[in-house]
């Protein structure tokens, strides 16, 4: 389910907002709401992007470019714009709440740089670690030995793996994070800021046309 935000055009706020909607239709204003709520979305996605990194460190997923990527705004005839983020877990970042598993018994959290981004699927050395009452608490490598075969004999080079790579729990609670969003007013000032310079523009024209 998408993020959404709503922004809706409404009121007199002064000669320059009436003069416009004199000049535009509702959805036509909504346009103009719709674009500068999304491009304030989309910067402040992207400027999260760079300022928060992996945790975990390792090659990054740049998580909120791609939420940035995904924005869209739709207008209606009631002069009301809304902006969709359609990259998944952008609403459970934002509200919070549990996330349990679908089609499994577990979800597995990375516990290595390595998994950050991935799923246990990808990995075809894995096996499970289990604990206490033989409990299943994550997914490790299997360790394994590298050889090197020459003209003359065989060298062990030593063994890898055995890290664990998941860990594996019944359910997480995500914490709402209202930081992931930029604040409403600061959509509200963008959206009024554009609003005013079409409203400029639609003044200029109508004057210049009542000049000729």
């Amino acid at each position: 389910m998408a993020l959404t935000v709503s922004v809706k055009v409404s009121g007199n706020a002064d000669e320059a907002l009436a003069a416009l909607k004199k000049v535009f239709s509702p959805r036509e204003r909504a346009n103009i709401v719709g674009r500068a709520a999304q491009n304030e979305v989309r910067n402040y996605l992207f400027a999260i992007n760079l300022q928060r990194p992996n945790k975990l460190g390792g090659t990054r997923t740049n998580y909120f470019s791609g939420a940035a990527e995904s924005t869209e705004f739709n207008a209606d005839d009631k002069g009301t714009a809304v902006v969709n983020i359609h990259q998944v877990g952008m609403r459970m970042k934002y509200t919070g709440g549990k996330i349990v598993p679908r089609r499994a018994k577990n979800l597995t959290i990375p516990a290595r740089s390595e998994a950050y981004g991935k799923t246990a699927k990808e990995f075809d050395n894995l096996q499970v670690v289990f604990g206490r009452g033989r409990k299943a608490i994550g997914l490790a490598e299997r360790e394994s030995t590298d050889i090197s075969v020459g003209k003359k004999k065989v060298k062990n080079k030593g063994s890898r793996g055995g890290g664990m790579m998941f860990w594996l729990v019944k359910e997480v609670n995500v914490t709402a994070d209202k930081t992931v969003m930029p604040q409403p007013d600061d959509i509200l000032k963008a959206s009024g800021k554009a609003l005013k310079a079409a409203a400029r523009i639609a003044v200029k024209k109508a004057e210049d046309t009542d000049g000729r």
